[in-house]
C-alpha cells in the first residue's frame, strides 16, 4: 500500500468514526430528550451515566447527566412535600406558600404522611445533597463545543412520585408557578416553543443555580426553627398529630364545610332598575336583612380561609428568632454565594465570545433568546457585572449594608462567619445588628436604584433568569 492509499485510508476511517460518534451523540440526545418529556428524570440520567462508562470523553452527555441531576432534585425536593400532605393550592402568592421551596405546585395528596420537624430538615438536607452531585458532575465539563437541544418547556417532573410527569407537573407550569410569571409570558403554547440548544456557557450557569438554590436550604439548616415550625406548619402541612394541627384542620373543615351550607351568591347591592328610595326601602326589608345574614356568615369563613396563609406567615416572620446549631452550613452559605458570583461572571463571558445565534437560553446583546418578552442589551448585561461587583463586595466584607438606625454598617461575611442568633426581629430593629456594625464603606441606595434602573420594572425577573 503507497502512502497516498494509506492517508486515504486514514482520512476515511477518520470520517467514519467521526460519522459514528455524530450518530451516537444525536441518538443519544433523542433519547434523553424523550425520557425528559416523558417525566422519567431517573431513568434519563441513568441513560446518561451509562453513555459516559463508555464514552468518558462525551461531555454533551455529562451535561445531560448534571441537567437530570438537576432535575432529579427538584422533583426529590417536590416528592418529599408531597409525600406529607404540602396544601400548595392557595389563591395568593404571600402567604406560607410564598416562602421559598414551599411554592412548588405539588399535586393534592388524599393520604399523606404527617410531618415532623426532623422530616423537614431531612428533606433539605436532601435537597442540598442531590444538588451538590449534580454540580460536581457539571465542574467536570471541559469541552467548549457544548451543544445539548432541549425543549424545556415539554420537560416534566415526577412531583407526586406516581412514575409519570403530568402537564401540572411540567417544568414551565413550575417555572411560571414560582416566579409568578404572567400568562402572556409564559403558558402551554409559549412553552411548546421553547427549544433551546444548550451550550458552554450555560454550564456555569447551572452550576451557579445549584450554589444559589443550596445557599437557600442550607441557611435554615443551620439553625434551630421548630418553635417557628410548630406554629405555622400544621396550616399548610398534614400535623395531626400537634394540637394546633388538630385545630388548624377543624377550624378549615368548619369553614368549608358552612360554606357548603350558603347559598354561592346573595345580593346585597343596589340592582340597576332600582331607584334610590326604592332600595333604601328595600333595605329594611326582611328578605334583604336575610341576605346580608348570609352575606356576612360568608364573609367570616371566607375571611377564615382567605386570611389564614398571611396569619401564618406573619407568625414565622415573627418567631424567626433562630440559635445556630450547625454554624459550618453558615460558612457554606457564605462560599455558595462566592461562588455563584464567580460562575455567573464566566457564564457571561462565554456568553459575550459566542459567535452564532441558536436558539439561546441566555442571548448576548447580539443574539436572541428563546424566552419571549425578555430581552438583553449591553446596558442590562454591563447593570448585571455592576450587580455581581456589589454582592461580591458585601460578600467580601470591603462594602456593608445600611441600617436606618446608624452611621455604620452591617459586615455581612461576619454575620456568617461569626454567627448569633438570627433574630429578624431584633436585626431590623437594630440591637441584632450591633455585634456586625463596622466603619467603612456602605451600599449606596441611590446608586442601587441606577443599577436596577436599566431592568425596568422587572429586574427580579432578569435576576432570577440571570441567577
Amino acid at each position: 500500500m503507497g502512502p497516498r492509499s494509506f492517508l486515504s485510508l486514514l482520512v476515511l476511517s477518520l470520517c467514519a468514526l467521526s460519522s459514528d460518534t455524530v450518530s451516537a451523540r444525536s441518538g443519544f440526545a433523542q433519547e434523553f430528550q424523550s425520557l425528559l418529556y416523558a417525566g422519567r428524570t431517573d431513568e434519563a440520567a441513568s441513560m446518561a451515566q451509562t453513555r459516559i462508562a463508555t464514552a468518558p470523553d462525551d461531555d454533551n452527555a455529562r451535561f445531560a447527566l448534571g441537567a437530570a441531576q438537576f432535575l432529579r432534585a427538584i422533583e426529590k425536593l417536590g416528592q418529599g412535600l408531597h409525600r406529607h400532605g404540602l396544601q400548595s393550592t392557595y389563591q395568593d402568592r404571600y402567604g406560607m406558600t410564598g416562602l421559598p421551596f414551599l411554592r412548588l405546585p405539588v399535586p393534592d395528596n388524599p393520604n399523606p404522611e404527617e410531618l415532623t420537624y426532623a422530616a423537614i430538615r431531612d428533606i433539605l438536607a436532601s435537597f442540598v445533597a442531590e444538588l451538590s452531585i449534580a454540580e460536581a458532575t457539571l465542574g467536570k465539563i471541559h469541552a467548549e463545543d457544548l451543544d445539548l437541544p432541549l425543549n424545556i418547556g415539554l420537560i416534566r417532573l415526577d412531583l407526586d412520585g406516581d412514575g409519570k410527569g403530568s402537564e401540572k407537573e411540567s417544568l414551565w407550569h413550575v417555572f411560571k408557578t414560582v416566579t409568578g410569571a404572567e400568562d402572556w409570558l409564559l403558558d402551554g403554547k409559549v412553552a411548546e416553543k421553547l427549544l433551546t440548544d444548550f451550550d458552554a456557557s450555560d454550564v456555569p450557569w447551572l452550576r451557579a443555580y445549584c450554589h444559589l438554590l443550596m445557599a437557600l436550604a442550607e441557611f435554615p439548616l443551620a439553625h434551630d426553627w421548630q418553635q417557628a415550625f410548630d406554629a405555622t406548619f400544621p396550616s399548610i402541612f398534614h400535623m395531626p398529630g400537634s394540637e394546633t394541627g388538630r385545630k388548624f384542620d377543624e377550624a378549615v373543615a368548619v369553614a368549608r364545610a358552612r360554606l357548603a351550607e350558603l347559598p354561592s351568591h346573595t345580593h346585597t347591592s343596589r340592582p340597576s332598575g332600582m331607584t334610590w328610595d326604592e332600595w333604601r326601602k328595600f333595605q329594611s326589608s326582611p328578605e334583604y336583612q336575610a341576605r346580608m345574614r348570609i352575606s356576612q356568615r360568608r364573609q367570616k369563613y371566607e375571611t377564615r380561609l382567605g386570611i389564614a396563609s398571611i396569619a401564618d406567615l406573619i407568625a414565622f416572620l415573627h418567631l424567626m428568632n433562630w440559635p445556630v446549631v450547625e454554624p459550618e452550613r453558615l460558612a457554606n452559605v457564605l462560599q455558595h454565594f462566592e461562588a455563584v458570583v464567580r460562575l455567573s461572571r464566566q457564564n457571561w463571558k462565554l456568553i459575550l465570545s459566542e459567535k452564532d445565534n441558536r436558539n439561546e437560553w441566555i442571548p448576548s446583546p447580539a443574539q436572541t433568546g428563546v424566552l419571549p418578552g425578555m430581552t438583553v442589551t449591553q446596558e442590562r448585561v454591563d447593570g448585571w457585572q455592576e450587580v455581581l461587583g456589589e454582592f461580591e463586595h458585601i460578600l467580601k466584607g470591603t462594602k456593608l449594608i445600611p441600617h436606618w438606625r446608624f452611621d455604620e454598617g452591617i459586615n455581612f461575611r461576619r454575620m456568617l462567619l461569626e454567627p448569633r442568633t438570627f433574630d429578624l426581629v431584633l436585626l431590623i430593629q437594630g440591637s441584632a445588628a450591633v455585634p456586625y456594625l463596622e466603619k467603612g464603606p456602605i451600599i449606596d441606595g441611590a446608586r442601587w436604584f441606577e443599577i436596577t434602573r436599566v431592568f425596568g420594572g422587572d429586574s427580579l425577573r432578569y435576576f432570577v433568569w440571570f441567577n
